[in-house]
């Protein structure tokens, strides 16, 4: 018999909408129940809370209500919520014997993901982490894959992502582009939001073990900001890891080229080509090729957050210690690099307000090919 499991939520726009469309088709499928979410001031979201009401969810206006009114209602809390309230709520829902899928990165530092690791083990329940694509096909197969050594050793890793963010997208919330906000770190930026997921999934297959991601050993970064944020919209990396492997990252919101991630991995005995929405193609020294195609990541997470909490799984595909090894990349980072602010001679603006860097996509696209920081290919914006 399927065992059914009931979820809670809190919020339900942005990405929590996202989430809440997932949580619906497991309702539908008949593998799970969505019992709960807490929606603060519901009378400014009257239609929301009237979906949720309609659907049998009952509405909270207070997270703290939400857990303590739950107990044995509720057996996995969702938290797609802002960076710095992921490590104090999900330690609130596993202290209140939960589990928890918060939503990536896991935090912003390294002691809240500590105190996170700590109340989980306390309580005995399962925290997973939303690096959707860690839970992916393509990402688990090439796992498998270099864990079972056919590619070789890795040397390299290298990863590109163009996706151009207008001012909007920085008046989202009031945490949007910034690095702290109420006094605490968020370090809001490409690599910790749209596309931390690239990083964590090169520090994870960098690491050949199961269950485990590489940390950085030695940092190099270059960041610049174009819009008037504290924090970066375009940025390379260069990481060495501990498992001698390197990594690089290159990306920007601020340009008009539209390149989704597509990410290199050059070992022993193979290279492989990901385009990280599609497929992943294998090309071994021999000649030969092999295909992994990608189903929806998003799915294939919370299938396997069921797995984990009904004890099928032993536990979650990305755990706080997997995603330890990206807060602990990001905090490196910060520490090594400054944001530089590029000179508006360098910068243009289209009609909607987009802001562009003059030869941010050329610059991006020969960082992802040569390994070299900006300032090493002469980008004209350093």
């Amino acid at each position: 018999m399927t065992q059914i499991v009931r979820f809670a939520t809190v919020g339900a726009r942005g990405y929590a909408r996202t989430l809440l469309a997932y949580m619906r088709m497991l309702v539908d499928k008949g593998r799970g129940q969505l019992v709960a979410a807490t929606i603060r001031n519901k009378a400014s979201r009257p239609n929301i809370v009237a979906r949720f009401e309609a659907d049998g969810v009952q509405v909270f206006d207070s997270y703290e209500a939400m857990l303590a009114a739950c107990q044995g209602k509720v057996d996995v809390v969702v938290l797609p919520t802002a960076i710095h309230h992921h490590a104090p709520m999900s330690i609130a829902a596993l202290e209140g014997g939960y589990h928890v899928l918060v939503e990536k990165p896991a935090a912003a530092r390294l002691t809240d993901v500590d105190r996170m690791i700590a109340a989980r083990e306390a309580s005995g329940k399962q925290c997973a982490v939303g690096f959707q694509l860690i839970y992916s096909p393509v990402i688990q197969a090439l796992k498998r894959t270099i864990g079972e050594g056919k590619l070789g050793r890795v040397k390299r890793i290298r990863t590109i992502a163009l996706w151009p963010r207008g001012p909007v997208y920085y008046e989202r919330n009031n945490w949007a582009g910034k690095l702290f906000c109420d006094g605490q770190p968020v370090y809001d930026s490409p690599f910790n939001n749209a596309l931390a997921h690239h990083i964590m999934n090169m520090l994870y297959l960098a690491f050949p073990g199961r269950g485990r991601a590489a940390y950085a050993a030695q940092v190099e970064a270059e960041l610049f900001r174009t819009y008037d944020i504290e924090s970066f919209d375009t940025g390379c990396l260069r990481v060495r890891t501990d498992s001698d492997v390197e990594v690089v990252f290159a990306a920007s919101h601020a340009c008009d080229t539209l390149i989704d991630p597509v990410m290199q991995l050059e070992a022993e005995r193979a290279a492989v080509y990901c385009q990280l929405d599609e497929r992943a193609t294998i090309t071994y020294t021999d000649g030969t090729t092999e295909t992994i195609e990608q189903e929806d990541p998003r799915e294939q997470m919370f299938h396997n957050v069921i797995e984990a909490v009904t004890g099928t799984a032993s536990e979650p595909l990305c755990t706080l210690e997997i995603a330890r090894a990206h807060v602990a990349c990001i905090e490196a980072m910060h520490q090594v690099a400054p944001i530089v602010t590029i000179p508006p001679s360098f910068v243009s603006q289209t009609t909607e307000g987009q802001r562009v860097i003059v030869g941010v996509a050329e610059a991006v696209q020969q960082v992802f090919a040569d390994g070299q920081l900006f300032s090493e290919i002469g980008a004209p914006f350093v």
